[in-house]
């Protein structure tokens, strides 16, 4: 052990790198067993309930949890280690990366208790308009929550938000500006929701393309 306490690689010791490693290769194998348990264990759980939003819920949330474990590890590795010139930005990138990885649960268990919430209203009413809703509001509702996300992980990182909120604000007038026809089929699309011309599942033709709705 003193020999490879002796052995210094960009001022950590060898020993110091391989702990590093098995924190690591660690976190790599609890990872497949945490996924390896959603598949096969909780996933049975749920499939034997009356409700099927767990289900939903599970198989929406086990591949963000495992890259948790992953990052976890990496960050144990990290911390184990001794970095003088590049110790603040590995770690405003671990923080960055923990709360995305964590902005990624909350996205992808709000869509499915939205889309489990659409399903069930649909069912119970005749009505068309959550079936065309359905879409627009779960990708609201993820554009939402991803963008609080970044932001949240920009602002934990040190950036100053404010003012890169300021320079994007100003920098979408301008893109606005430059993409008037993008905005004017926005506004197209929100009369056509408001109209109803044709709904999903209609079969319509437009300038020559014969198609069936989708969204």
């Amino acid at each position: 052990m003193e020999k490879l306490d002796s052995i210094i690689y960009f001022g950590n010791s060898l020993t110091s790198w391989l702990i590093a490693l098995a924190f690591i290769v660690g976190s790599v194998i609890v990872a497949r067993i945490v996924y390896a348990v959603f598949s096969k264990v909780v996933k049975k759980y749920t499939a034997s309930t009356v409700n099927d939003l767990d289900d939903k819920i599970a198989d929406q949330i086990e591949e963000p949890i495992s890259l948790a474990f992953v990052l976890l590890g990496f960050w144990l590795a990290y911390s184990h280690l001794v970095f003088e010139e590049s110790g603040e930005t590995i770690g405003m990138i671990f923080q960055i990366a923990f709360v995305l990885d964590l902005t990624w649960v909350v996205s992808r268990v709000l869509d499915s208790i939205i889309e489990s919430l659409l399903l069930r209203s649909a069912a119970l009413s005749k009505s068309t308009m959550i079936n065309q809703i359905g879409p627009i509001l779960r990708k609201t509702v993820r554009s939402v929550v991803w963008i609080l996300g970044v932001i949240t992980a920009m602002n934990n990182a040190g950036f100053d938000v404010g003012a890169l909120l300021a320079g994007v604000g100003i920098g979408g007038l301008a893109m606005a500006m430059a993409a008037k026809d993008f905005v004017a089929n926005i506004f197209g699309g929100i009369a056509v929701f408001v109209d109803k011309p044709f709904q999903v599942g209609d079969r319509i033709v437009v300038n020559g393309i014969d198609g069936t709705v989708q969204e």
